[in-house]
């Protein structure tokens, strides 16, 4: 898995590539004690992105190029986040 990940993201080293996962597994059991189990898959690639059925990528909040599309991606991830959790 490392290897892979490493011919896509050419800087990450094999370190960085656990912490990362790390990262995400810490988010998910966080989430977890927030009361969105069974969710913590779509925060945790609105977050860091995901690949969907067809194998295409779809940016994450994390993917943000500028201050911008960071903050502009932030409130994209806020509406649909208020559309799936009830009593929002």
């Amino acid at each position: 898995m490392i290897n892979a990940i490493q011919s896509v993201l050419r800087k990450a080293d094999e370190r960085s590539v656990r912490c990362f996962k790390h990262l995400q597994d810490n988010m998910k059991s966080v989430l977890g004690s927030f009361g969105v189990a069974g969710r913590q898959r779509d925060y945790i690639d609105y977050v860091f992105g995901s690949v969907d059925k067809d194998g295409i990528y779809v940016a994450g909040l994390l993917d943000a190029e500028s201050p911008e599309e960071f903050d502009a991606t932030l409130q994209s991830l806020r509406q649909n986040q208020r559309e799936f959790t009830p009593g929002s």
